[in-house]
C-alpha cells in the first residue's frame, strides 16, 4: 500500500478545499476519483442535487461556519468545565460542630446476609448504611463517630424498629455561635436555627434532615424514619431496655391455643441453653422473657381459617444467638400435635435435659425485630432519645412501602386466584387414593370419614382433598426426649479450647522452623 503525503499548504480534507487552492481540473479529477471509489449512481445524484440548487456555494459556507462556531463552543465548554473541576473544594468536616444522634430505620432482610457488617460477607445491611453515611458526608470514619448498635439480626431477618446511635455533621459552623438554644442538641433535623458567624453577620440556618439526606444514599430496602438527639455517652445497645420480636405465620392446621398454652411456659427467667444456638463465648444463658403472645392479624382476615396470619409477639431485653426462632419452632411442633406444651418445661430443666435434642430452627423470613425501647426522654439521670418524624421522611418512607406493598399484595393475589383454580378440578376419589397412598397412608381412611369415597365414578374437588394430605402423611419426627443430642456447653466450650491450643501448637511449631531455618542459612 503506497501512502501519500501531502505537500504543505495543499488541502488534505473538505473542509480546506476550496476553489482558491484547487484547479476546476483537480475537483473534476477528485469526482473521478469518488465514482470510481463509491460507484457512479452516487457520484451522479450528488451532481444532479447540486447543479438543481443556485446557492449551494453559501449553503457550503453557512455549514462550515456553523461547525466552526460549534467546534468552538465545544472547545470553550471543555475548558470551562476542566477549571470548574480544578476549582472544586474538597468537603471538610471539621468545619462543622458535631452531635450525638440515635437513628431508627427499617430494613427488608431478604436479600442481606444479616445486619452487622462482616470483611467476608459484603452484603450486609450495616455496610450499606455506614456507606451511606460516609457518601452523605456525615462521618468521616466509622471507627471514630462512637458507634453502638441495639441489635444484631441474622440472614435475611428483617427490622421495622433498629437502632443505631453515632457522632454526625450538624449544619453548625464550627466558628459559628448559636443563637437559638443553649446547644445544637435542641434543634430538631429539619429545623431552622440562628447563628452569628466569625464575620459577625447573623444568618439562618437549616439543620440537616438526616432521614431524608440519607434515604437518597441508601438502597430502597433500608429506610430511615427517625432520628433524635441523645446524650454523648448514649448506647444503643447498653441503654436498651426492651426489645420486642414478631413472627409472622399461617395457622393451617396448628393448634393456636396449645402454642399459647406452651408459650406461657417459656415467659419468666429461664436457662435458654436448649432454645438457641450454642455459643462458646457466651457465659450466661438466663435470659428474662417477659412476655410471650400469639396474636390474630386482624388486618389480614381470612375466609377459610387455615390460611389465617398469626403472629408471635415476643418481649424481653435481650435474647440468645436464635433464641426466638427456636422457641417459635418448639411452639410449632407443638401446634402440629407432635409435641405436647409440657415439653417446654422439660428443655427448660437443665438438669434433666442439659444437652439441647437436635431439631430444625423456624424460617428466617418471617422474623422481625419489630421495636427497641429505651428510657423516658424526661428522665433526669439516663434519659433516652426523643425520637421525631420529620413529615418529608414519613412522607417517602410511607409512599415506597406502600409502592412494595401494593406489588407484593397484586402477586398475592395472582397466586391466590391461581390456587383457587386448581381447587377446583375434579379427580376421581380412588384414583386419589390410589396414587398417594405412599405418600399419604391415613387418606383413605380420611376421606371415608368426610363421605368421599361413598359412590364409584363420582368426582371431588381438590379442595375437598388437599387439606387431608398433610394429615395423613408418614410422620417419621421423632419426640425431642428421643431426639439425638448436641454437645453440652461444657463440652461445646472445652472443644473449642482445645483447638484454640492446637492451632496456637501449630503456630509456634511454624515459628520454630522457621528461626530455625534463618540460624542455619546465617
Amino acid at each position: 500500500m503506497v501512502v501519500i503525503s501531502p505537500a504543505d499548504g495543499l488541502p488534505t480534507d473538505l473542509r480546506s478545499l476550496n476553489t482558491r487552492n484547487a484547479t476546476p481540473e483537480q475537483l473534476l479529477a477528485i469526482l473521478y476519483e469518488l465514482r470510481n471509489t463509491v460507484g457512479p449512481k452516487v457520484v451522479n445524484n450528488a451532481i444532479v442535487k447540486v447543479m438543481v440548487t443556485n446557492d449551494y456555494v453559501v449553503q457550503s459556507n453557512e455549514c462550515e461556519n456553523q461547525k466552526l462556531m460549534k467546534d468552538k463552543k465545544e472547545k470553550h465548554q471543555d475548558t470551562s468545565r476542566k477549571k470548574k473541576i480544578k476549582c472544586k473544594r474538597e468537603f471538610n468536616l471539621t468545619n462543622y460542630s458535631m452531635r450525638t444522634v440515635a437513628i431508627k430505620f427499617l430494613y427488608l432482610g431478604e436479600n442481606y446476609a444479616g445486619f452487622a457488617r462482616q470483611d467476608h460477607m459484603p452484603e450486609t445491611v450495616e455496610r450499606y448504611l455506614i456507606e451511606a453515611l460516609k457518601r452523605s458526608k456525615l462521618i468521616d470514619k466509622i471507627e471514630d463517630a462512637e458507634y453502638s448498635r441495639c441489635g444484631r439480626t441474622d440472614r435475611g431477618v428483617s427490622a421495622f424498629g433498629q437502632v443505631v446511635a453515632l457522632r454526625v455533621r450538624s449544619n453548625l459552623p464550627a466558628s459559628a455561635q448559636l443563637l437559638t438554644g443553649s446547644s445544637i442538641d435542641d434543634v430538631k433535623p429539619g429545623e431552622k436555627f440562628k447563628v452569628r458567624l466569625a464575620t459577625g453577620e447573623e444568618k439562618m440556618v437549616t439543620e440537616i434532615d438526616y432521614a431524608s439526606h440519607l434515604n437518597r444514599a441508601l438502597p430502597t430496602a433500608i429506610r430511615v424514619y427517625s432520628v433524635a438527639s441523645c446524650r454523648s455517652d448514649f448506647s444503643a445497645r447498653f441503654d436498651c431496655k426492651a426489645r420486642m420480636y414478631r413472627y409472622f405465620f399461617l395457622r393451617r392446621n396448628l393448634d393456636i391455643e396449645k402454642m399459647q398454652v406452651a408459650a406461657n411456659e417459656l415467659v419468666g427467667k429461664h436457662d435458654f441453653r436448649n432454645f438457641c444456638r450454642i455459643d462458646t463465648n457466651c457465659q450466661v444463658f438466663e435470659r428474662k422473657i417477659q412476655s410471650f403472645q400469639i396474636v390474630k392479624c386482624s388486618s389480614h382476615t381470612a375466609e377459610d381459617p387455615r390460611q389465617q396470619m398469626y403472629r408471635c409477639e415476643v418481649f424481653g431485653r435481650a435474647f440468645l444467638w436464635h433464641q426466638v426462632r427456636c422457641m417459635v419452632e418448639v411452639l410449632f411442633l407443638v401446634g402440629s400435635g407432635r409435641e405436647e406444651p409440657s415439653i417446654v418445661l422439660q428443655l427448660l430443666d437443665i438438669a434433666h435435659t442439659p444437652r439441647k435434642p437436635q431439631y430444625d430452627m423456624a424460617a428466617d423470613l418471617p422474623l422481625v425485630l419489630h421495636d427497641c425501647y429505651f428510657a423516658s426522654p424526661d428522665e433526669k439521670e439516663s434519659p433516652g432519645p426523643d425520637f421525631w418524624y420529620t413529615p418529608l421522611a414519613l412522607l417517602q418512607v410511607h409512599a415506597e412501602l406502600t409502592a412494595i406493598w401494593e406489588q407484593r399484595s397484586v402477586q398475592a393475589a395472582m397466586l391466590r386466584s391461581h390456587l383457587d383454580a386448581l381447587e377446583e378440578f375434579q379427580v376421581d376419589p380412588q384414583k386419589v387414593v390410589q396414587d398417594l397412598d405412599h405418600y399419604a397412608p391415613k387418606l383413605e381412611q380420611l376421606m371415608q370419614e368426610r363421605n368421599l369415597l361413598t359412590t364409584k365414578g363420582t368426582l371431588v374437588r381438590w379442595k375437598e382433598v388437599s387439606p387431608l394430605l398433610s394429615l395423613a402423611k408418614k410422620r417419621k419426627t421423632l419426640p425431642l426426649a428421643k431426639r439425638d443430642t448436641g454437645h453440652s456447653v461444657d463440652e461445646c466450650k472445652r472443644k473449642a479450647q482445645e483447638r484454640k491450643r492446637r492451632r496456637e501448637l501449630e503456630e509456634q511449631i511454624v515459628i520454630e522452623k522457621r528461626e530455625l531455618a534463618f540460624n542455619v542459612s546465617s
